[in-house]
């Protein structure tokens, strides 16, 4: 019988995966890709467009999309009259 389990599960408590060459994948957004994203969203969402053409799905979603709502909140706070 073979077992249910795959051959390289994904250590839930890592934030990355190593790579059959040896490099890093991060799955998801670490604390620095957030706190880059609410600080400097512009590049948030350039490093997420990065992360999405290395294969980290969810990690540039995140960066993405955090990076986004922070432009906005920029772009109509200073742009709009009070």
């Amino acid at each position: 019988m073979q077992s249910a389990t795959p051959p390289n599960p994904i250590d839930s408590s890592k934030p990355y995966e190593i790579l059959p060459n040896g490099k890093k994948r991060y799955t998801r957004a670490t604390a620095v890709d957030i706190v880059l994203s609410v600080i400097l969203p512009f590049w948030g969402l350039v490093l997420g467009g990065i992360a999405l053409a290395r294969g980290e799905a969810k990690r540039g979603k995140t960066m993405m999309l955090i990076g986004a709502i922070f432009l906005a909140v920029v772009v109509i706070t200073r742009f709009l009259p009070a």
